[in-house]
C-alpha cells in the first residue's frame, strides 16, 4: 500500500517514496514522521506490506556490515538471514511466501547498489536497474517505460492508487568511489520530490 521506485544508475542509485500512510480503516495518513525510505550506517532501506512490520525494519533494524566483495552473495547468505531473525524475534513474523494478506517487501542499497527482498527472503536486482514495489509501483513502472519523468510518474501512481500520496521523498546513495552527479540531484519536477530525512 505505497509507491517506492529505485533507480540504479552507473554512478549509484536513487530510491523514490510517497508519503502516505493507510490506516486499517482506508483513512489516509502523512506527516514528515512517516518515512518510508531511511539511512541506517551503509544502507538505504525502503518497505513497503504491513504497517507494523515495515515500521520496525524501518526504526529498528540495523543491518549487518557489509563488505561489498560480493555484494548478491552477501545479501542472500548475511543480509537477509540477519533481517529474517530480526521480523521473528521482534515480531514473530515469518519471512514466507505462506504469509496471508499484505505482504512484506523491502529494496535494500548499499554501496549503490539496490536489491530487492521479496517476502520469501528471495533477493532480485533487475537488469532494466527500475525497481518497484508497493501497490502503485506498476503505474509508476509502466510511466518510466511510456518515456514520463520519475516526477510525473510517481503523480501517475499517485493518481491511480488509493494507497499513494504525497510528500514524495528521493534518496540518493553513490557508489564507493562516485559522487551523485548534480544533474541527478532531483526528479524533472523539482516540485515533486524532496530529499528524505529531513535533508537539504
Amino acid at each position: 500500500m505505497t509507491t517506492i521506485i529505485g533507480v540504479q544508475s552507473e554512478w549509484g542509485c536513487s530510491i523514490y517514496a510517497d508519503g502516505q500512510t493507510t490506516a486499517g480503516d482506508y483513512r489516509p495518513f502523512s506527516d514528515p514522521a512517516l518515512r518510508k525510505v531511511v539511512k541506517r550506517g551503509e544502507y538505504l532501506l525502503a518497505t513497503a506490506g504491513p504497517g507494523a512490520v515495515s515500521d520496525a525494519v524501518a526504526q529498528g533494524w540495523m543491518p549487518p556490515p557489509f563488505s561489498g566483495r560480493d555484494g548478491y552473495r552477501e545479501m542472500v547468505t548475511t543480509v537477509v538471514p540477519h533481517l529474517r531473525r530480526f521480523l521473528s524475534k521482534e515480531l514473530n513474523y515469518d519471512m514466507s511466501p505462506t504469509v496471508e494478506g499484505d505482504k512484506f517487501t523491502a529494496l535494500i542499497a548499499v554501496h549503490g547498489v539496490i536489491y530487492e527482498v521479496e517476502v520469501d527472503g528471495t533477493v532480485l536486482i533487475h537488469p532494466d536497474g527500475l525497481f518497484g514495489i508497493g501497490t502503485g509501483a506498476p503505474y509508476a513502472i509502466g510511466a518510466l517505460y511510456a518515456g514520463a519523468d520519475i516526477g510525473s510518474a510517481l503523480r501517475i501512481a499517485e493518481v491511480n492508487d488509493v494507497y499513494t500520496g504525497p510528500p514524495f521523498v528521493m534518496e540518493q546513495q553513490p557508489k564507493p568511489g562516485r559522487e551523485v552527479p548534480t544533474n541527478d540531484r532531483s526528479t524533472d519536477d523539482d516540485s515533486s520530490t524532496e530529499p528524505a530525512d529531513g535533508e537539504e
